[in-house]
C-alpha cells in the first residue's frame, strides 16, 4: 500500500451567526492540503488521489452543498487542494453554565473511497501548516467571545 501525507491548514475565515435554537452556526471556512512530498506521488496513483478529494463532503452542512463547493487543485505541480466552505452547519450546543458557556464549533469534513473501493492509496493528513483562526468577519461580539483556536 502507498501512503501519501498532505499538510494541511485550517482557517476560519468568518463566524456569522451562532443559532442556540436550532443548534447550529453559520461560518465560512478555508481549507489547504497540500502533498507534503510533491515528487514522490506515482503516475498511476494520480486518478485515486484526485478522487479522494473530489468525493470530499461536509458532514454536518444543514445544506446541500453547491456544484462550486468542492476541493479544487489549484496547483497541480505541487498537488495543492483548496476549499473554500461556506454555509450553515449543525452542532450540538452545551448550555449548562448560561451566560458563561464556551462551545467547540465543528466543521466535519469526510473524504475518501466507498469502503467497496478498496484502493491500494492511502491518504493520511499532518495538521504541519499551522491551521489558525483568523476571522476577518466576527458579527457577534456583543454576545460571544472570538474563537482562539483550531483543532485539526
Amino acid at each position: 500500500m502507498r501512503v501519501y501525507y498532505f499538510g494541511v491548514r485550517v482557517n476560519w475565515d468568518k463566524l456569522l451567526a451562532i443559532d442556540q435554537q436550532k443548534e447550529s452556526f453559520k461560518a465560512q471556512i478555508f481549507v489547504e492540503a497540500t502533498l507534503l512530498h510533491p515528487q514522490k506521488v506515482r503516475e498511476r496513483d494520480e486518478e485515486d488521489v484526485l478522487k479522494f478529494f473530489t468525493r470530499a463532503t461536509v458532514e454536518n452542512s444543514l445544506a446541500k452543498p453547491k456544484d462550486d463547493e468542492f476541493p479544487t487543485q489549484d496547483d497541480k505541480k505541487n498537488w495543492r487542494f483548496v476549499w473554500l466552505i461556506h454555509g450553515e452547519f449543525g452542532e450540538e450546543l452545551e448550555l449548562q453554565n448560561f451566560p458563561f458557556d464556551t462551545q467547540d464549533l465543528s466543521v466535519m469534513l469526510r473524504f475518501g473511497w466507498p469502503c467497496k473501493d478498496r484502493k491500494e492509496v492511502q491518504v493520511r493528513f499532518v495538521d504541519s501548516r499551522k491551521s489558525k483562526v483568523f476571522v476577518n468577519i466576527f458579527c457577534l461580539k456583543n454576545a460571544w467571545t472570538e474563537p482562539k483556536a483550531v483543532d485539526v
